[in-house]
């Protein structure tokens, strides 16, 4: 045991972190007690310039005392410390130790400097004069508001110094009678530490077999070294296995988790071995709160978390006849139908996964997508059918009066103005819904397009008799936009409002800024909207009343269209409405440079 190579370690551990402590000991309270001292001392002089403050007054004023000096020094002598008097343009006039006379000027000593500054000055330096290390005091004489100059107080910290070295000798020589026992103490407890710690090194090759896990640091060619190298090669072996089936779990449930696609993993039993956030969601289930966990023996059974009879029966069929199987199911969801795709699979091991498609937005797009073939095709339709009949009528009529032909030519003209505006609008709605917009862009004054859009409607307004209000900031709201696609913009919401509006009602619009966004409010007393349609209104040719829209003459798609030049600029566009109180169109659009 004497010749341990640990126990020699721990030993002069042991004596380095005693003699370490037993120094930093030692110094802190070595300094405590020098702080201590100084401000005995201090507190000593303060009290020595407050007395001197009131004897220095009356020289300082100017008043001629050839006995000052004589007496500054008897005081010094009877108090054991330095006095000094200094004017307040920094001559002394009386030292207890010098001749005034051949003193330097003192307006520039630190000490003098705080008491000018702050009232009160210390200063601990090497002095000139008395060639040793002194401490200073001093404080300013003032009377009646006005400073007379300086008495200062000062005492050579040599003696101080020795008195502090005797001091820490006493307290080393202690600290080190201290530090002697604790080795002696620490000697005795490496022998108890080594002994058990060759025990543990030769367990140690046990667990290294596979019969624990753990990992210690390299400790050397030592006791403690053959413990660490024996956990660690124990812990090599394990933690290799378990590293590999961790990343392989974390791929798998990565993955899991990444699909799109909804994953639900059950046993033979039916009890959920893993549900993914997508099931969850397509599900409603949440997962936390329903105590769903990954091990078979924690997890409820599907049926106690899915209330879906279509989801656990196929789930049922597919264990039981072990095969894959395919169904489609309608989830009523908050008014609306969810369309899900479900692929049951059975597993070797027991148990099935279900795999769990939401079509619901596939379908509604398959939905708009037929809807729009059909309404292009008859709003296509209508006007080249039109066209087609009154051309034929003019054919066919060669003597027909000029009166007569030169109204069928009109219709014919209005229709084919129809269809280029059709095809306009179409050609721009599928511009914006590309996403691909590159349309020059450049600061627009909102306050100005409203202008010219209000000059180019009131017209149209004054013949339906509806007065039509303007409010508008005196300075511009300008955005960053593409001019002509703003102006459209606004266009369609004003025409649509004044469309819409029976004769002697009211359109108001109105140009604002708020919360560091520019508006366009369009408000009118018009028709209004039913609250079932105003989700649907900015649908490409989706109209509330088709019939009394086509008389008005509009395609169907001005809003869709606003909807569209509002997202390309960064905005949005919503709608407050009810049938027979009007409609409020709102177009926000973030401030110039941010869209």
């Amino acid at each position: 045991m004497l010749n341990s190579r640990f126990l020699r370690k721990i030993f002069i551990g042991y004596v380095a972190v005693i003699l370490a402590s037993t120094a930093i000991s030692g110094l802190l309270f070595s300094s405590r007690v020098r702080v201590d001292t100084l401000r005995r001392i201090e507190e000593s002089l303060h009290a020595k310039v407050v007395l001197l403050n009131d004897i220095a007054a009356l020289p300082l004023t100017g008043a001629d005392d050839p006995l000052f000096q004589k007496r500054i020094q008897i005081l010094g002598r009877s108090l054991e410390t330095r006095l000094t008097v200094v004017r307040s343009d920094g001559l002394v006039i009386a030292d207890s130790e010098n001749d005034p006379a051949t003193m330097e000027n003192h307006g520039r000593r630190p000490e003098i400097l705080d008491a000018r500054d702050r009232g009160l000055g210390t200063a601990t330096r090497f002095s000139s004069t008395a060639n040793r290390n002194t401490m200073y005091h001093a404080i300013p004489v003032k009377r009646a508001g006005k400073l007379l100059g300086y008495v200062r107080a000062s005492i050579i910290t040599s003696a101080v110094d020795a008195e502090l070295v005797r001091l820490r000798t006493t307290i080393f020589t202690m600290a080190g009678l201290a530090a002697l026992v604790g080795l002696l103490m620490g000697l005795l407890l490496s022998y108890r530490v080594v002994k058990p710690l060759n025990v543990i090194s030769r367990e140690a090759l046990l667990i290294a077999k596979g019969e624990g896990q753990g990992r210690v640091p390299h400790g050397g060619n030592d006791e403690v070294g053959d413990l660490a190298r024996s956990f660690n090669r124990m812990s090599a072996s394990i933690e290799t296995r378990i590293s590999d089936s961790a990343k392989e779990k974390n791929k798998l449930l990565a993955i899991l988790m990444g699909m799109a696609e909804g994953v639900v993993a059950v046993d033979e039993e039916e009890r959920i071995l893993h549900m993914n956030d997508a099931a969850g969601r397509i599900l409603r289930v949440t997962l936390k709160d329903n105590d769903v966990h990954d091990k078979s023996s924690d997890g409820k059974r599907i049926w106690e978390v899915v209330r879906l009879q279509a989801v656990n029966k196929i789930i049922r069929r597919a264990m039981l006849d072990g095969q894959k199987l395919k169904e489609e199911i309608r989830i009523a969801r908050d008014g609306k139908d969810q369309i899900v795709e479900m692929h049951a699979t059975p597993l070797e091991t027991g148990g099935a996964v279900l795999v769990l498609h939401d079509l619901t937005d596939l379908r509604q797009l398959e939905a708009i997508r037929s809807d729009f073939v059909a309404n292009v095709s008859h709003e296509l339709k209508t006007p080249i059918t039109a066209i087609r009949g009154l051309v034929e009528t003019v054919l066919d009529h060669e003597e027909m009066e000029p009166e007569a032909r030169n109204g069928f030519l009109n219709k014919v003209k209005n229709q084919s103005h129809r269809l280029t505006s059709l095809v306009g609008d179409l050609l721009t709605i599928s511009r914006l819904e590309s996403g691909h917009d590159e349309s020059y862009r450049e600061p627009v004054d909102l306050c100005t397009l409203l202008d010219e859009s209000v000059d180019e409607f009131r017209p149209a307004a004054i013949s339906k008799n509806i007065e039509l209000v303007i409010v508008r900031r005196e300075k511009p709201v300008e955005v960053f936009a593409n001019r002509d696609e703003l102006r459209q913009l606004i266009d369609n919401l004003l025409g649509n409002a004044i469309q819409y509006t029976p004769e002697e009602g009211k359109v108001k619009v109105s140009v604002f800024h708020q919360e560091g966004d520019a508006f366009v409010e369009v408000e009118d007393t018009g028709i209004g909207i039913n609250p079932a349609h105003r989700t649907r209104i900015f649908e490409r040719f989706y109209r509330v009343d088709k019939a009394r829209s086509r008389d008005l003459g509009g395609t169907g798609l001005g809003l869709a269209i606003v909807k569209h030049i509002a997202l390309s600029h960064g905005g949005s566009v919503s709608v407050e409405s009810a049938p027979g109180r009007g409609s409020r169109f709102l177009f926000r659009m973030p401030p110039r440079g941010e869209n």
